[in-house]
């Protein structure tokens, strides 16, 4: 299954590469695997104002002021916030049928496959 994000090829590769091996570290018999997403996610993304922008430049996220995240303050805290967002929604729909953590990486793993393969999902109709 495609899941749509506003996130480039590469930061979509990237996220799940950091999660599947984060994941790795833990129980695959672990129930929630979606309690982790926010730690996965708020490691993931970019802490330094020229890698924020650059992030936020390759996912062709919206105009910050889109994302109205109160007592944030500066452009790059909203541009943040938006990254956060977009990553964060991308990697829970991405595991939101998983009950535990390996098949939390499973869903990764198929996704990391459709991701790089799409041509072998595709559906004729």
């Amino acid at each position: 299954m495609y899941v749509e994000t506003t996130l480039n090829y590469d930061q979509k590769l990237d996220l799940l590469f950091v999660a599947i091996d984060s994941f790795g570290h833990h129980d695959n018999d672990n129930p929630r695997p979606t309690d982790w997403v926010h730690e996965i996610v708020d490691n993931w993304v970019p802490v330094y104002n020229n890698h924020v922008r650059d992030a936020w430049i390759e996912a062709d996220c919206p105009e910050p002021e889109d994302y109205d995240v109160e007592g944030t303050g500066n452009i790059h805290n909203r541009m943040q916030a938006g990254i956060y967002y977009a990553a964060e929604s991308y990697l829970r729909q991405v595991i939101i049928d998983a009950d535990t953590i390996g098949e939390a990486i499973d869903a990764m793993v198929q996704q990391r496959d459709v991701v790089e393969n799409p041509a072998k999902y595709w559906q004729h109709a």
